[in-house]
């Protein structure tokens, strides 16, 4: 920035331009003046006086009460009466019915985006439940099996140790008949 071009404050601006701070602003924005921040914080805009001078000229003092709407050219919409233009509120009415528009298409889009992202949380929701209840189901069907297997082994323990038990009787009952056997013949027809 050259020392010899004022910086000034959208306050500064505007009480030389005769609007408001906000109006400065957007005529700084429009313009393209440089700004910058200064030492106290405040946004500081750099023009040089004959700029400010022209400008000064487009824009008239504010002799309205209320806020004045400036056209991007920097004039302020208004009758020769001093009466705020009402083309200029019906053009603005417009484009704010066209944001309006716009905003309203916008949010039906994201509220279309939210019902299916709704939609597709419910689905994978049901799928979720259903892998569930078949994990269930199949960890319930292992459990089974394996009971079961544990039973059926158990059945056969107890088969083979109902054959060892009869076996066991048998082989005592050929023991006992073969120690007879081999007793000699007058002991065992004399009981002795």
């Amino acid at each position: 920035m050259r020392p010899d071009v004022p910086s000034l404050t959208y306050q500064e601006l505007g009480d030389r331009l005769g609007i408001n701070a906000e109006a400065a602003r957007a005529i700084a924005r429009r313009r393209r003046w440089p700004t910058m921040r200064g030492n106290d914080g405040r946004a500081r805009i750099s023009v040089e006086e004959a700029e400010l001078a022209a400008e000064s000229v487009r824009t008239p003092a504010a002799t309205l009460e209320g806020p004045v709407i400036v056209r991007p050219d920097g004039r302020a919409d208004v009758h020769p009466d001093g009466h705020l233009d009402t083309r200029a509120d019906a053009g603005l009415v417009a484009e704010l019915r066209e944001r309006l528009t716009a905003v309203q298409v916008e949010r039906d889009r994201l509220a279309g985006e939210l019902a299916e992202a709704r939609e597709r949380a419910i689905r994978a929701e049901a799928e979720a439940q259903a892998a569930r209840t078949i994990a269930a189901a199949e960890i319930e069907a292992v459990r089974q099996a394996a009971e079961d297997r544990v039973a059926a082994r158990n059945a056969a323990i107890e088969v083979l140790q109902a054959t060892r038990d009869d076996l066991a009787a048998r082989l005592d009952r050929a023991e006992a008949e073969l120690r007879d056997a081999r007793r000699p013949w007058w002991r065992r027809v004399l009981g002795k």
